[in-house]
């Protein structure tokens, strides 16, 4: 029961240290675990915005060492917590055993009153010796007993001075553990999103990649239908001049061909009919027959266009002056309908225009 007293009167403990500077200790690590987490998500904004593999490369690395420099920061306050544990250990197993010491002193020196001046009946050689009425054995037993009394009071005394030199020491070490507590578990926090940040970097170097690879396809694929526009258009050129008449012809002097005359016999011209206009274009409402499924590639949407400026002035509706071509890509009704159209492809909607052109395309290629 001494013991218990004792080192409930003087002796700090982790438990009392630690209740004492819980609030200042939550209220640090709590700002501590701010600041991090603000540190750690702007690279991440960051990463989010990336639209090259080079910047977000560079992203990835910076994520990265910000992880690796949070691991770092992590095993260095493991380490430091697990020396200040040891050292509180040391200290407070040196208290105990200072306590154990004093404790036992204190029972001897009450036990060896308590015989030598209350206790008769003891036939003990020491509590016999204790116990002579002449003076001289008197003077002795004081001597012996002043003797132990001041070794007992030497232990009291070293272990007090001991203690009090102890007690500020051990309040510095739980103080200092419970600091590095929190900054452990501060710590522990910004290497898991450290992590978590690192992670998402790598995904956004794969999604740039991608989008990259996806871009060059892209631009292979509009050169590639750059080149089969023009050569379409060539051919449609050729075709065209192979249907104009020879009489409308323009001989390589630069007169038109013209039939050797004829005598006749004058007559009074008639009037020149007057041309029919052709049917005014009434557009569907609908696909004349079922889109094709086309392949990937081909050119862009840019190079139709142009396409489609060059041969019709960019109008799904126009009709070339001898009615044979007709449509935004200037379609004849025979390759019309072998590419699955039906009926006039100027009525056809643009959807089915563009489609019809481009599976032209791919089945001539750019021949």
């Amino acid at each position: 029961m001494l013991r218990f007293c004792d080192k409930a009167r003087g002796m700090v403990t982790p438990r009392r240290a630690r209740r004492a500077d819980s609030r200042l200790l939550r209220f640090a690590r709590a700002v501590t675990y701010a600041l991090l987490l603000a540190l750690l998500v702007a690279p991440l904004a960051r990463s989010a915005a990336a639209q090259t593999p080079e910047a977000a490369a560079v992203d990835l690395a910076e994520a990265a060492a910000i992880r690796e420099a949070a691991d770092e920061r992590v095993l260095a306050l493991t380490d430091e917590l697990a020396r200040v544990d040891a050292e509180a250990a040391d200290s407070f197993a040196e208290s105990e055993q200072l306590a154990d010491e004093l404790e036992g002193a204190r029972a001897d020196l009450r036990a060896a009153v308590v015989e030598a001046y209350v206790s008769d009946g003891i036939h003990d050689p020491l509590i016999s010796y204790l116990l002579e009425p002449d003076a001289a054995t008197a003077s002795a037993r004081r001597t012996y007993l002043q003797h132990r009394a001041g070794d007992r009071r030497d232990a009291a005394v070293r272990f007090e001075s001991l203690k009090k030199g102890n007690d500020p020491r051990l309040v510095e070490l739980v103080n200092r553990r419970e600091a590095l507590a929190a900054r452990l578990a501060s710590a522990t926090d910004a290497a898991q999103q450290a992590r978590a940040n690192e992670a998402d970097a790598e995904r956004f170097v794969v999604q740039a990649k991608e989008r990259a690879d996806a871009e060059r396809v892209a631009a292979e694929r509009s050169e590639a239908e750059r080149v089969a526009s023009e050569r379409a258009a060539a051919e449609r050129a050729a075709e065209e001049r192979a249907a104009v008449p020879d009489s409308k012809r323009v001989n390589p002097g630069g007169a038109p061909k013209v039939a050797p005359a004829t005598p006749t016999t004058p007559t009074t011209p008639e009037p020149a009919p007057t041309p029919p206009r052709p049917a005014p274009i009434v557009p569907r409402d609908g696909l004349s027959a079922p889109l094709p499924i086309l392949p990937e590639g081909g050119p862009t949407e840019e190079q139709w266009a142009a396409l489609r400026d060059c041969e019709s002035g960019n109008n799904y509706r126009i009709v070339s002056a001898s009615g044979r071509y007709r449509g935004a890509y200037q379609f004849d009704v025979r390759t019309w309908e072998t590419l699955g159209g039906v009926g006039d492809p100027a009525e056809a909607l643009p959807i089915e225009q563009d489609a019809r052109a481009k599976l032209l395309y791919f089945r001539r290629g750019t021949k």
